[in-house]
């Protein structure tokens, strides 16, 4: 696999290659989102600790502030996340928790505001920016392989099957649309051998788990736009034979898992500490 991805990504046609050679740079003032989200969960969210900032150029550092400064090379792709990291526990046993996935975007096709429809295909770029250290190639070759993916497209099928899902009239029972229910795996491995198809980004082996109609608790999904979704529906997506994690309340959440809601097993948890080296090992 590592040689056919070298070989790919060094004869690869380069979209934005008549600009590599220009050394301009372009500064960036980026929006984070508003935390707590204004949803009908909102006085439901933990407190903010702070915002982890990843760049797919290496950078990573942490703010509290409600905009980032950055100067980036003008027109080449590059993502940007900002995870929150929340406070748990008490003033005594206090611990960050780092349950909710990030907001993002990926420039220049967005400059100015990281949402959190942005945020799947951010995380994506940045892990393939990382694979460089287990295959081994070259800086250039993936600024090769960045530009000649259609980043601009598969964000926009990612925001239109939210815009759907969200749009959608109360009688309407389908599902709601989370991107970080995708074959990140499968995801990641066929965009390194530049194969996409919007197929890919389809929540195939999900499972809507329907709450009951006088329900009043909280439930919060890690994906914060599916909350919106969870309040009007009362309805929760789950991923077929993989653990996933709700957060309740008080430092607590939900493990759910199982092929089917007939045989679904529920365990309650403490909601997990944030270790800052392991942010981007693990994509559940």
């Amino acid at each position: 696999m590592k040689q056919l991805l070298i070989l790919f990504l060094s004869f690869a046609f380069s979209s934005c290659a008549f600009i590599s050679g220009e050394s301009q740079e372009e500064k960036l003032i980026v929006q984070l989102p508003q935390w707590p989200p204004c949803d009908a969960y909102q006085s439901a969210y933990p407190e903010l600790s702070r915002w982890v900032i990843s760049t797919s150029l290496g950078e990573t550092f942490s703010t509290v502030d409600g905009t980032i400064n950055l100067t980036v090379p003008k027109n080449l792709p590059m993502a940007i996340t900002a995870r929150p990291i929340t406070k748990s526990g008490t003033a005594k046993e206090s611990y960050e928790s780092a349950f909710f996935k990030p907001a993002g975007l990926i420039y220049p096709y967005r400059k100015v505001y990281l949402t959190w429809e942005g945020g799947f295909l951010a995380d994506i770029m940045l892990r393939l920016c990382q694979s460089k250290k287990e295959t081994g190639i070259t800086d250039e070759h993936i600024q090769d392989f960045l530009c000649s993916f259609n980043w601009k497209k598969a964000q926009e099928s990612i925001d239109s099957k939210i815009t759907k899902a969200l749009s959608r009239d109360e009688g309407d029972n389908q599902k709601f649309y989370n991107p970080w229910l995708c074959d990140c795996p499968t995801l990641l491995t066929n965009l390194s051998f530049a194969e996409f198809k919007t197929s890919f980004l389809n929540n195939s082996g999900c499972l809507t788990l329907e709450l009951a109609p006088d329900f009043e608790g909280t439930v919060l999904s890690a994906f914060v736009l599916e909350n919106a979704f969870i309040a009007a529906k009362k309805t929760l997506l789950i991923q077929a034979d993989c653990p996933t994690l709700f957060y309740t309340a008080k430092d607590y959440g939900i493990i759910m898992q199982g092929d089917s809601i007939k045989n679904l097993s529920l365990s309650r948890c403490k909601m997990p500490i944030f270790i800052e080296d392991k942010l981007y090992e693990d994509n559940s």
